[in-house]
């Protein structure tokens, strides 16, 4: 109990009265479905309670919002400068996060290495629960490449490879990392995510919320690197093979805002994101765009049936940005 009351003081939420159902998760973990129950006293400006949600925006009900607004399962939009939810649809439920996993590899390796010019070396780790069917940047055993080149691997074509090179490179094994995970992970206050992986393929103890992914990028969003490598829509890396020549790995972006496939509403601007897909997750991403008076805002869609969907749907949420 003093645990989940730790948890639930670190993720800015307070629980005032019982709610939901507790799912048992592998003999020791819980995930609770509902962590927000009825607020009746003690709530402040825009039902915020302070100090315990300060700088954060909190999900009070999700009664207030139309939920045949979106056609996808999880959508959240908060307004990040201001923490203003704006719309939230199943952001506090389960969800599998797939590649919106890389997110937080990416955080731990900046937060890591403060000279993202370090070279790291891939050693056997590279295929460590990986398959050639799966997304991957090229990468294999004896490559040379610095922190910041492997950071685009993994962001920018999403590759599986790229994220366990970078997590043997900070933790020295895929299971060290995993636990540096999910202990950062309670740090943000994410307390209904677990993680066991660096790459987001599937396992059913790998799972999340909308609410916590936003957690987890407005930590990513104040990393320069993160920034700069999620934004991108095509770019290469140059490394040396185990004979000490050189080799280059040319990527383009899974994303279709970064593509200039899919332009956001009038007046929204696209700034970065990750999107993520297995069979069990569906189509899912998170983004963060800006409107035309500088504010940011982060948003989610997660369990889309195609690509179409999850970005006409993601736009339909944007949409909310003008009317606000």
């Amino acid at each position: 109990m003093k645990r989940t009351v730790l948890f639930i003081i670190l993720s800015g939420i307070l629980l005032l009265s019982a709610c939901g159902k507790k799912e048992e998760i592998a003999g020791t973990e819980f995930y609770r479905e509902d962590v927000i129950g009825p607020m009746t006293s003690g709530v402040g400006v825009n039902g915020r309670i302070a100090p315990v949600s300060e700088g954060l925006a909190v999900i009070l009900s999700e009664d207030i919002y139309d939920p045949d607004y979106v056609a996808v399962p999880t959508s959240l939009l908060i307004r990040e400068n201001t923490h203003d939810v704006l719309y939230s649809k199943g952001a506090l439920n389960k969800i599998y996060p797939a590649s919106m996993t890389k997110c937080m590899t990416a955080l731990l390796a900046i937060e890591y290495f403060g000279d993202l010019d370090t070279p790291v070396t891939a050693g056997d780790e590279v295929y460590e629960g990986i398959s050639d069917s799966s997304s991957l940047a090229g990468i294999t055993p004896g490559m040379t490449f610095t922190v910041k080149d492997l950071l685009t691997a993994l962001l920018l074509p999403s590759g599986n490879d790229a994220a366990n090179v970078l997590a043997a490179a900070v933790s020295g094994s895929v299971t060290e990392f995993v636990a540096l995970m999910n202990a950062r992970a309670k740090e943000l206050g994410m307390i209904n995510t677990r993680f066991a992986n660096p790459n987001g393929l599937h396992d059913a103890n790998h799972y999340t919320t909308a609410y916590d992914l936003y957690l987890l990028m407005r930590a990513c969003m104040e990393k320069q690197a993160f920034r700069e490598a999620a934004g991108l829509s095509e770019g290469s890396i140059t490394g040396n093979l185990p004979d000490g020549s050189q080799t280059t790995l040319s990527f383009k972006s899974t994303n279709s805002y970064a593509r200039g496939f899919t332009i956001p509403p009038e007046g929204v601007r696209y700034l970065y994101s990750k999107t993520g897909y297995t069979e069990q997750a569906g189509r899912c991403i998170i983004s963060v765009f800006e409107d035309t008076k500088k504010n940011t805002y982060i948003a989610v869609s997660a369990g889309a049936k195609t690509y179409d969907e999850l970005y006409l749907e993601t736009n339909a949420l944007l949409a909310i940005i003008g009317q606000d």
